[in-house]
């Protein structure tokens, strides 16, 4: 028995050694928006990414969110590495609740694509996503 958990736990070691990391995670758009008008807009940047959020309060329970993010093409010292874009859609429900809290959900849709080239492992992957969610 120890020598099957032993064996388990080295397969893991190894196998997880061998794979590349293409996870790159964009910010999330937490707009709170509170009132009709208000407005809220970032721009964020973080390698070779750069992602951009709005909101806008259409009413005063209605808003509009919009996302996106550009993956820039980087290659590492093997000439892997790859690059893609999508964007995000929607809209919403806030209300006020209390003295500088507020409740908030949205649907959002969202197109986009991506590409990862790998040597290491012969692979090359081109993939559209389309994104359907509820926040």
């Amino acid at each position: 028995m120890k020598k099957v958990i032993l064996s388990l736990a080295v397969g893991c070691i190894l196998i997880s050694g061998c794979s590349p990391n293409y996870y790159i995670p964009n910010t999330q758009n937490v707009p709170l928006i509170s009132e009709k008008g208000e407005v809220n807009i970032t721009v964020a940047t973080v390698q070779n990414q750069l992602d951009f959020q709005g909101a806008y309060g259409l009413t005063d329970k209605i808003a509009l969110q919009a996302n996106g993010s550009v993956f820039f093409n980087k290659n590492d010292n093997e000439g892997d590495g790859g690059s893609g874009k999508y964007f995000e859609i929607g809209g919403g429900y806030f209300k006020p609740v209390a003295n500088g809290y507020v409740f908030e959900t949205y649907g959002i849709i969202g197109f986009g694509n991506m590409e990862i080239i790998s040597h290491q492992v012969f692979l090359l992957i081109r993939k559209q996503l389309e994104i359907f969610l509820l926040i």
